[in-house]
């Protein structure tokens, strides 16, 4: 092949190159213009329907860790992200409280039930929350009359004397936790298709501490989760309940405040879980997630040391290094009467410390796409 004819092939192959450039790029520029008239002449029938429009940003709370740079690894068994999470979720409506002129004697009812009488009530019966003193214990019991949210807190150290020990187990302690919600109207039917977890303890120097064996027990620290159709319903710390009872078996049977010395419950019901099942949100891809969560931006939400204590307060500790075992979506609930329940990505792992020190932790994430929600100031000044 001479120059002349070299020349000629080389301008076809160029010419050939350029063509199918020309045309890649023309599909490259056409495809999204392209794609919006299919969707405009035949919309997909799945599309989200954000029924009730943008939403308020839920209210996370942040375990604190002493430094602020732990690293975060990915150590799910095949070492990549899900790739079965749905593109879109529901989002449900919550009850909100509504006038009710048997308040104030649901409230009372609930005070007896727990230990707490007419002689110990310390408030008016037009207050929005009843609050019972016991002067024998110092106990202090708060009910909410409109939410019917419960505070319960009695002082529990050195009171080893006014405890039973051997006598609890972990399944009477459920029972017990549970009837008492149950007739404290406290106990939603989600809570049935949910999980329970249970702490046992012991008095050792006058505070309590975590003990593995039942003959050992005096008291028991009880936590409820509701879980939805496939997905569990967490509150701001996963390792907590939004029905958390503390239980305990008093000498004593005429000190019935012994019995559940600690209580929070916040019940908050759904308005209609199956109509809501249509007011779906599209929800960000779990790539966007996990970026954002491995550079420090989502929200350590649970942590609970390998020899930590569940009967004392978490303290903030040092956390370097993260593994996420497994992800997953929940809904998201808070002590704080919210308007929706929303979708959450959870990821869930392992942390350890330079100085030998690990446990569990979890990390929350919003699921739903940012541009779906009210910015701050504005889902403030909304009415509730």
């Amino acid at each position: 092949m001479n120059l002349v004819q070299t020349s000629v092939v080389f301008k076809r192959v160029l010419f050939g190159v350029s063509a199918i450039a020309a045309a890649y790029i023309l599909v490259l520029v056409l495809m999204a213009p392209v794609k919006l008239l299919i969707l405009t002449i035949n919309p997909p029938k799945d599309l989200p329907t954000t029924l009730f429009g943008k939403l308020d940003a839920p209210e996370f709370q942040y375990k604190r860790i002493t430094n602020s740079d732990p690293q975060y690894i990915l150590n799910t068994k095949n070492g990549r992200l899900p790739t079965d999470f749905p593109n879109k979720m529901p989002v449900f409506r919550l009850r909100q409280p509504l006038f009710s002129y048997e308040a104030g004697k649901n409230a009372q009812r609930t005070g007896a039930i727990l230990g707490y009488y007419d002689d110990s009530f310390k408030t008016q019966t037009t207050d929005p929350i009843y609050t019972w003193v016991d002067t024998d214990f110092n106990g202090r019991l708060d009910v909410n009359v409109k939410t019917k949210e419960i505070k319960l807190d009695l002082p529990l150290f050195g009171k080893t004397d006014f405890y039973v020990t051997g006598k609890l187990t972990q399944e009477s302690a459920v029972d017990q936790a549970r009837n008492m919600l149950i007739t404290a109207n406290r106990f939603s039917d989600l809570y049935y298709t949910g999980t329970t977890k249970v702490y046992l303890g012991k008095y050792v120097g006058g505070e309590i501490h975590a003990v593995n064996f039942e003959h050992e027990t005096q008291l028991a620290r009880v936590d409820f989760f509701r879980r939805f159709i496939n997905f569990p319903i967490y509150g701001p710390d996963p390792y907590k309940g939004l029905l958390h009872v503390w239980v305990g078996l008093p000498k004593d049977t005429r000190y019935k405040q012994l019995l559940f010395p600690k209580v929070e419950a916040y019940q908050w019901e759904l308005v209609d879980k199956e109509q809501d099942q249509n007011a779906t949100y599209p929800i960000i891809p779990i790539s966007l997630a996990w970026q954002e969560v491995a550079q420090h931006k989502g929200v350590i939400a649970g942590i609970m040391a390998r020899d930590g204590n569940p009967f004392e307060p978490y303290v903030p500790i040092r956390v370097d290094k993260i593994l996420i075992n497994s992800i997953y979506i929940a809904y998201y609930d808070t002590p704080k009467l919210q308007r929706y329940l929303q979708p959450i990505y959870v990821f869930e792992g392992n942390y350890t410390t330079v100085g030998g020190g690990a446990g569990q932790l979890t990390v929350y994430y919003p699921a739903i796409s940012g541009d779906y929600i009210l910015p701050v100031e504005e889902a403030s000044a909304t009415p509730k």
